[in-house]
């Protein structure tokens, strides 16, 4: 039974595969944003990183990220030095692009057997301690690269050492059992549900993290009808919250249909796959995941419905 699921390595190689054919396909606003971080972070001194802002997209992530994209930045200047302009805005070349999918493929392959992801964006606190001035002006400014609080007027008031102490507890649950069973499925559990305490309870949390349970969480989905009964409503949920990441106007019927192209076969193909278990269904688990799809599709739905209506407002006053 143990053969018919990959291991770690052949499926890093499956994903680095596709990732090189799909090196000429479309580029998503992150190819800008790294390719400005990487000349901010090689063109700039360290106490300018977090302040320069000729870019909307300024650097906000904490500085172990920083100083990755610092040691990338030495390498690029290898491949296309014009990468490397802090002015030079929107600007692609085939040996940019290159670079930066190339680069993404060999860090990845780094992770295997470590796809544990902490959230560090705390550290943002220490930038005294490591000689960076908080500039006050910077922080209240649209384009910040720090990272600013958040007050809440009826909600308590959350600290990083919260989300943390919550985070490292509902992780520690799937890591123990994975500890003391070191087994294909315990591990890849245990991947999802890490992935899944840090979605709900990490300090800073970006829409793209909900592939984190995703896509690991796919790969035990069809082991049996308990595995598929919880990963339904979650996938349902995780694809229709990632809809803001593709914002325009040209791009809604696309991510719409394929949605529901998607939805469609996955729900045909899945449920004849799955096999019945002979363990009994976790009905809790898959009545909160369901609920929790549920509401996030239709705040999703609201929300496409508000910014479709704000747009032909916007074209009828222009």
């Amino acid at each position: 039974m143990a053969d018919l699921y990959p291991t770690i390595a052949q499926c890093a190689v499956v994903a680095a595969a596709l990732k090189v054919l799909l090196f000429p396909a479309y580029k998503s606003t992150d190819f800008e944003v790294h390719r400005n971080w990487l000349a901010i972070t090689h063109s700039l001194p360290v106490k300018k990183w977090y302040y320069e802002d000729s870019s909307q997209w300024t650097l906000d992530y904490p500085p172990f990220f920083a100083y990755l994209e610092w040691l990338l930045s030495h390498l690029a200047k290898y491949t296309d030095q014009a990468m490397l302009n802090v002015k030079g805005l929107d600007y692609t070349s085939w040996q940019t692009v290159y670079f930066q999918r190339g680069t993404v493929i060999a860090t990845e392959s780094l992770l295997v057997y470590s796809l544990y992801k902490y959230d560090v964006t705390a550290l943002f606190r220490t930038a005294p301690k490591l000689g960076l001035h908080v500039d006050e002006a910077a922080l209240n400014s649209v384009t910040r690269g720090l990272v600013g609080d958040t007050s809440f007027a009826v909600l308590p008031e959350i600290s990083p050492r919260t989300t943390f102490t919550l985070t490292l507890f509902f992780q520690s649950i799937g890591l123990i059992r994975l500890f003391f069973q070191p087994t294909w499925d315990t591990f890849i559990g245990a991947v999802s549900l890490c992935g899944y305490a840090s979605f709900l309870f990490g300090w800073h949390v970006h829409e793209k993290a909900i592939l984190l349970i995703l896509i690991p969480f796919s790969l035990i989905a069809l082991k049996d009808r308990r595995y598929l009964g919880v990963f339904r409503p979650l996938a349902v949920a995780g694809h229709v919250s990632l809809f803001p990441l593709l914002f325009t106007a040209a791009e809604y019927p696309f991510k719409i249909v394929y949605t529901i192209f998607w939805l469609v076969l996955f729900l045909l193909v899945f449920d004849r796959l799955a096999p019945v278990s002979q363990r009994p269904r976790i009905n809790t688990a898959t009545m909160r995941i369901s609920t929790y799809g549920k509401f996030a599709i239709e705040d999703q739905i609201k929300s496409n419905r508000l910014d479709s209506r704000e747009s032909r407002e916007m074209t009828l006053k222009i």
